[in-house]
């Protein structure tokens, strides 16, 4: 069990790590931003790759709110993460087809997507700090 602790704690500060870049990036170069979070539906790699994340980052929180004792919240964010990561790999058409739609909403608000970003990444490493 050990091992797999450490394992999803290093899942976790690789997704704050991400969270981090992308609310620098979002703030900075909000056109860049934009365009990445695009791809993550444009090609079927990219799409299985970004449902496998959600999956693993999903199981880390499951596995660290188990041995941590969090609060309801990271039970409700791994089963979030979990289950639309199955969706994303069984139906990755309709992923396709709903992410233009979706990054046009976030479009105009960049700003608030980098400060969510940023809020995120510190609340995570935070609480993997105090999880030890």
């Amino acid at each position: 069990m050990a091992a797999a602790i450490a394992l999803a704690s290093a899942v976790l500060w690789l997704f704050a790590a991400y969270l981090l870049l992308l609310g620098f990036t979002a703030l900075i170069r909000p056109g860049v931003a934009l365009r990445f979070l695009f791809g993550f539906a444009q090609t079927t790699a990219a799409n299985t790759a970004e449902g496998v994340a959600r999956l693993a980052i999903g199981i880390a929180f499951l596995i660290l709110d188990r041995a941590n004792g969090w609060s309801p919240w990271g039970l409700a964010i791994g089963g979030f993460l979990g289950l639309s990561a199955v969706a994303l790999l069984l139906v990755p058409d309709y992923h396709r087809r709903l992410a233009p739609r979706l990054v046009a909403l976030v479009q105009n608000a960049m700003p608030f997507v980098g400060l969510g970003s940023l809020c995120l990444s510190f609340l995570l490493a935070f609480a993997l700090v105090r999880a030890g």
